[in-house]
């Protein structure tokens, strides 16, 4: 609730770190979802990866999909409110990194370098990765950009990680 007004939905296929992934999705017709810093873990560029998906989609014969890169976004006026929801989202992802099982087969092997990557995750890493916090003119400049690389959609989510519902409302009031 409520219904989908597409019919049918679009289907969204989400890229995190397998290339297999993005071959599938293209070859089934599905559209790709990938945060800005998935491709890395494919050894791509988010460029390279929309057009390596685009080519394998033609040459399946389905055509142009979408492509969209969701954001953890918070847009304040605030500097020191910025910097203090950054350093709460890495902590939050440090301690995600906490539970991640490295114990997985071969092809989900890079789990094991997120792990590592998240246990030791800085401010500066997360600056434009997936995370966009910041003035207003900072996010358009930003989200120009993404969508200069070919994405077609940029989903803002306002309500991330360790926030509780009343600062994701106060956000999403202020993204309006």
């Amino acid at each position: 609730v409520p219904a989908p007004i597409q019919q049918p939905f679009p289907t969204y296929v989400a890229l995190s770190g397998s290339w297999e992934t993005v071959e599938w999705a293209a070859q089934n017709n599905h559209n790709l979802i990938t945060g800005s810093q998935s491709p890395a873990t494919t050894k791509k560029s988010l460029p390279k990866t929309i057009e390596v998906f685009q080519n394998i989609r033609q040459d399946s014969g389905h055509g142009v999909g979408k492509v969209a890169v969701p954001f953890f976004t918070l847009c304040s006026t605030d500097e020191e409110k910025i910097e203090q929801e950054f350093q709460r989202m890495v902590d939050y992802w440090r301690h995600l990194s906490e539970d991640l099982d490295t114990t997985l087969p071969p092809h989900l092997a890079y789990w094991a370098d997120l792990k590592q990557t998240f246990a030791g995750l800085t401010i500066e890493q997360l600056h434009n990765r997936q995370t966009a916090f910041g003035r207003p003119e900072k996010l358009i400049e930003l989200f120009l950009n993404v969508a200069a690389s070919g994405v077609d959609e940029i989903c803002i989510e306002s309500f991330y990680g360790p926030q509780d519902i009343d600062e994701a409302i106060e956000n999403a009031k202020f993204l309006r």
